[in-house]
Formats: structure tokens, sequence, C-alpha cells
């Protein structure tokens, strides 16, 4: 997965196709069922560009903080993903 890095992603992790049950709640209720054909599970390893990662950081508050993968395709960066099987 290093070597993703270094094909210009900023960021690559892993994913597993999501297989259980993903429910919509609106209020307490269940209203419906997402479509898990695009869905994907992350799970380590998850590898980010230490620079873009510093770069996204330094823009950030504690308050503002959220995953590190969130925070690289907030900023607009690449993320490339390696399947996992179930």
């Amino acid at each position: 997965m290093a070597a993703d890095l270094d094909k210009g992603w900023d960021a690559v992790v892993s994913g597993r196709p999501v297989s259980e049950a993903v429910k919509l709640v609106e209020a307490g209720w269940v209203t419906g069922s997402l479509e898990r054909s695009g869905l994907v599970s992350i799970v380590p390893p998850i590898l980010v560009d230490r620079e873009v990662l510093e770069g996204v950081l330094k823009d950030l508050s504690e308050d503002d903080w959220i995953d590190p993968i969130e925070a690289v395709i907030a900023a607009g960066g690449k993320v490339g993903i390696r399947s996992q099987p179930r």
C-alpha cells in the first residue's frame, strides 16, 4: 500500500464491502435502508502522506477535528482504496 502513495495518492485505505444492513433513522424511527453496493467499511491499515496530513492539520482546531481520511477528502485530496475480502 505504501507504494500507492508514491503513485500520487494522498492517502490509501483498506476496505471491506459492507455486509450488514444499514438503516436510515429519523426521530427515533427506522425509515429505510441504504443501498450497500457502493459502501465499504474502512479497516487498518490507513496510510496518509505525512506532508498532506500536516498541511490538513495546520488548518484545523481541536474543535474542527474529523478523522484523517475525512480531513484529506475535505481538503480536496485523493484517497485510494485497497479491497479486502469479507
